[in-house]
């Protein structure tokens, strides 16, 4: 013989749906508290500098902001959040930016244009890169002043040293590695290889950085170009004896060319 459990009762049924109705409620409220605090966090948080999403703060937001001290010559250092200058003058040549020692920071880069503008009408400088133990980023000059931003938990000492580079103006050969910087007008070179080797090629200029721009062996010929209104530098890697390189910068086109003897 066969039982069959007794049907449940309308009152048991009823709060078995209360209940379930409830949880769904409970997880309705805790997937909008999420939802709402993420969307705060990436949306919200970073024009009103809160500090739960924004630990490090955002120093071009301050009306004074902290100006990191330079404690001995191309080596600065604040106890969080600064802001380093350098005018026109005193970079001239590229640098390479690295922590001396202290916190991990994050860099970020004022645009030329917004050198000029009052600091509640600028845009967000532009970010430049992170730096942490041994690494290394190229800072690039463009000609005028320079207005770095750091952002840092904790104190750090920051360095900008020096780029030892090749100033270019047209073509130039070379073997081995190299760091070339061009300044003039021009968007785009053509470099190629010859040979067994390596050729890598970084390209960095104010705005940004093209981290393997070109990563072959052997024989390469490949046209880079940049934006406009920046000067350029090549970070080239090649094997100083299995191939050669050269890098041939491609001259604009006269604004007001010759009349052939056609037009004439």
């Amino acid at each position: 013989m066969t039982s069959v459990p007794p049907p449940a009762s309308r009152t048991a049924i009823r709060r078995i749906g209360i209940a379930n109705g409830l949880l769904w409620i409970v997880a309705a409220i805790v997937l909008a508290v999420v939802g709402s605090t993420t969307a705060y966090a990436f949306v919200v948080a970073p024009y009103t500098g809160n500090p739960f999403a924004n630990p490090n703060g955002y120093p071009w937001e301050a009306a004074e902001p902290v100006v990191a001290d330079e404690v001995t010559p191309g080596e600065w250092r604040a106890e969080g959040s600064a802001v380093i200058r350098l005018d026109a003058a005193r970079f001239q040549d590229p640098r390479v930016a690295s922590i001396v020692a202290g916190a991990d920071v994050d860099l970020y880069r004022t645009s030329p244009a917004d050198l000029e503008t009052f600091p509640d009408q600028r845009a967000w400088p532009d970010y430049f890169g992170h730096l942490y133990d041994d690494r290394e980023l190229v800072i690039v000059p463009s000609g005028h002043d320079l207005e770095l931003w750091i952002r840092a938990a904790g104190a750090w000492q920051l360095r900008l040293a020096p780029l030892d580079v090749i100033e270019v103006t047209d073509a130039y050969s070379a073997k081995g590695d190299a760091f070339v910087i061009y300044r003039g007008d021009a968007v785009s070179a053509r470099l190629s290889h010859v040979g067994e080797g390596v050729f890598f090629v970084d390209v960095f200029t104010a705005f940004e950085r093209d981290t393997g721009a070109i990563i072959e062996t052997g024989q390469v010929d490949r046209r880079l170009s940049w934006d406009p209104d920046t000067w350029v530098v090549f970070g080239i890697e090649s094997d100083a004896d299995r191939g050669a390189w050269t890098i041939a910068i491609e001259q604009l086109a006269r604004p007001d060319p010759e009349p052939t003897q056609e037009q004439r």
